[in-house]
């Protein structure tokens, strides 16, 4: 979902990644601290699936990036509502 609240559990699904490679989401926080995930690896349908809980985030725009080691990027974001 676009938005949420403190304490809600964001689940991110990629697809079109590439079979195999390994994607790293990280979360930018509206003032700007960031929180890099595991790495996750492609499914052979490429799709890569990741959770995110919010606890203890404050309000506001939060930045969603991946990369992955075969070129794939994607950004996105969400919104906390205080």
């Amino acid at each position: 979902p676009p938005d949420g609240i403190a304490g809600d559990t964001f689940t991110f699904t990629l697809t079109g990644v590439k079979n195999g490679e390994t994607v790293v989401i990280e979360i930018v926080a509206p003032g700007g601290s960031v929180f890099t995930g595991s790495p996750h690896t492609a499914s052979r349908d490429g799709l890569v699936t990741a959770t995110y809980m919010t606890s203890g985030d404050s309000p506001g725009t939060y930045e969603v990036v991946a990369n992955g080691d075969r070129g794939t990027s994607l950004r996105g974001s969400y919104r906390l509502l205080g």
